[in-house]
């Protein structure tokens, strides 16, 4: 009766595990709902890594036909971000789904950032949607993001004497937060 489920109650004996906790499951929700409507459970699974390997696919050659203005290197860069071996092994391998959705989203911090800074501040709502969707994909994609994104931040810090850029980014910071706060 937990909505959203912070306990899984049928883990260890009845006991529970708290894996929410440290693996956020907003999107497990799609195979749940496709379990729940009586798909069978690898059934749902399949159709879950369907979609994730579509949206991969999708974000890449936005970011990339949005980043050098060419629809082309937009697929190009799609088709090889789709294939990447590392992401395969995460999918095919390793099984670690919650990794392989947030790279989902990778490709839209990366242009998101690109924006924020050297385009149009005005896209700060990408950066919010695509930090999102890491965080409540997979704890440890957002820490090497973080890391990632305030280097990026350090190298380019001259770009935020802007004060619209400085608010861009602010407001990203304090989207982010409350969007995710619960």
């Amino acid at each position: 009766g937990m909505f959203p489920v912070r306990l899984n109650g049928y883990s260890f004996n009845g006991y529970g595990y708290a894996d929410a906790v440290f693996y956020p499951n907003l999107f497990m929700y799609i195979p749940a709902v496709l379990f729940g409507l009586g798909v069978p459970f690898t059934s749902a699974v399949h159709i879950f890594l369907l979609l994730i390997n579509a949206a991969s696919a999708l974000s890449m050659y936005y970011c990339g036909k949005k980043l050098f203005s060419s629809e082309r290197i937009g697929c190009i860069s799609s088709i090889l971000y789709t294939l990447a071996v590392y992401r395969l092994c995460n999918e095919y391998t390793r099984a670690a789904y919650g990794e392989l959705l947030a790279m989902v989203f990778l490709p839209l911090a990366i242009y998101g950032l690109y924006e924020l800074f050297y385009g149009n501040e005005d896209k700060w709502p990408l950066l919010v949607s695509a930090f999102t969707g890491i965080f409540q994909s997979h704890l440890i994609s957002t820490v090497l993001t973080a890391a990632g994104c305030l280097i990026f931040g350090l190298i380019s810090i001259r770009r935020l004497l802007d004060k619209k850029r400085l608010m861009a980014l602010i407001k990203v910071m304090v989207f982010t937060l409350l969007l995710n706060l619960w």
